[in-house]
């Protein structure tokens, strides 16, 4: 009697639950918040993602990558770039902020545009950023996570697994090259685009000279495949003055990522100082004042602007006050824009591209006359 009457009770407990969870999916909906934000919104913050805040570009940008290439040099113990040493916490900042904020976002936005069976203007403009974004990444790192990154939500991928570096290469420069022919006369993210402002005709020189860019990258790795996708990238029209110039314009607030990531930098930090070498590689050039001012009196004049070694230390240099700093008047604000790509970027590289004899918009061929009318770089001054 005690079983059945259990039996029953449970039973009970079954069909009056039903009648509980009538309409409780629909209860647990907020009305008064979006289910899915429109891709504008989301766009404009993958775009300030990308620039990045402090955190990343005080460590990976400035920290490691600016000293070991020997453009600043600093007495200051956690610039560890600047001695070779280790630091995780460091040397992984891009890694920690671009996988859950960039990564992230870009995939997203492409998912999103994919179910909305946008093939046009902006999924190119998405696919252009994507390969950006990567491209920093993978240039750092090496192999990474890249076909199935970003998918835990979308694709319920927990653990993606990671793709050789010479696999995301080519990767990327097919994605470029569908990228661009996808792009149209227009586009809806016009407000949202920090980039262009909507211009497609720029988002397409940018895709090629991103192709330009990475097609370069390769002539060491594999000479024959980055000829063939250099010379793609130039006839494809790449950008053509510093109109092109891809870049983000902050401005000095409100709070966040609004602001320029280095500018923000050498807000907190004024241990950095311009790099020796790169002062010596300057000596007479008219860029050198504009890059750098003495510490003490911010003067400019090229005779006061002595670049300190890299590796010193606060044994070795008692006084850094005499060495050339970032002109702060002009290159370190939080309102100057975070550049992506330059104008000059892509002469050089098409200089290179002339110097190797590769045809530069379909013309080019005998590098050593020293003016190339096709790339419109001037190969003899290149080569000095």
């Amino acid at each position: 009697m005690k079983k059945i009457l259990l039996t029953i009770f449970a039973f009970s407990l079954v069909l009056s639950s039903c009648d509980f969870d009538k309409g409780f999916e629909e209860m647990n909906v907020n009305p008064a918040k979006a289910s899915q934000l429109e891709v504008g919104n989301k766009f404009a913050s993958v775009v300030l993602r990308t620039a990045g805040g402090r955190y990343a570009n005080w460590r990976t940008s400035l920290i490691y990558q600016s000293t070991l290439i020997q453009h600043f040099s600093s007495t200051a113990g956690y610039w560890s770039g600047d001695r070779y040493f280790r630091n995780d916490g460091y040397s992984t900042s891009l890694w920690d902020r671009y996988y859950p904020e960039a990564v992230k976002q870009i995939e997203d936005i492409k998912t999103q545009l994919t179910l909305e069976g946008n093939t046009g203007s902006e999924m190119g403009m998405t696919r252009i950023l994507r390969t950006f974004i990567y491209s920093r990444l993978t240039d750092l790192h090496g192999d990474l996570p890249y076909s199935e990154a970003g998918q835990g939500y979308s694709g319920g991928i927990l653990k993606p697994k990671y793709d050789a570096q010479q696999d995301v290469y080519m990767d990327m420069l097919k994605e470029l090259e569908e990228a661009v022919a996808q792009i149209g006369a227009s586009t809806t993210l016009a407000e949202s685009d920090l980039l262009f402002q909507g211009n497609t005709t720029k988002w397409k020189a940018w895709g090629n000279s991103l192709m330009l860019r990475f097609a370069m990258r390769l002539t060491k790795a594999d000479p024959a495949t980055a000829k063939a996708w250099a010379e793609k990238a130039a006839a494809a029209g790449t950008m053509t003055s510093n109109d092109h110039i891809a870049m983000v314009q902050h401005t000095d607030g409100p709070e966040g990522i609004n602001k320029n990531g280095h500018g923000e930098v050498f807000d907190a930090d004024d241990n950095p100082r311009v790099s020796k070498t790169f002062v010596d590689w300057l000596k007479d050039d008219p860029r050198l004042p504009i890059l750098a001012a003495r510490r003490s009196d911010g003067s400019t004049d090229p005779a006061d602007l002595i670049g300190m070694p890299n590796g010193s230390t606060g044994a070795t240099v008692k006084d850094t006050s005499i060495y050339a700093e970032p002109n702060r008047k002009v290159i370190t604000g939080k309102d100057v824009p975070m550049v992506f790509q330059t104008y000059a970027e892509v002469r050089l590289l098409k200089a290179e591209m002339a110097f190797r004899g590769w045809s530069v918009s379909g013309r080019c061929q005998n590098t050593l006359r020293g003016w190339c009318e096709s790339c419109n770089a001037n190969v003899k001054w290149y080569l000095s």
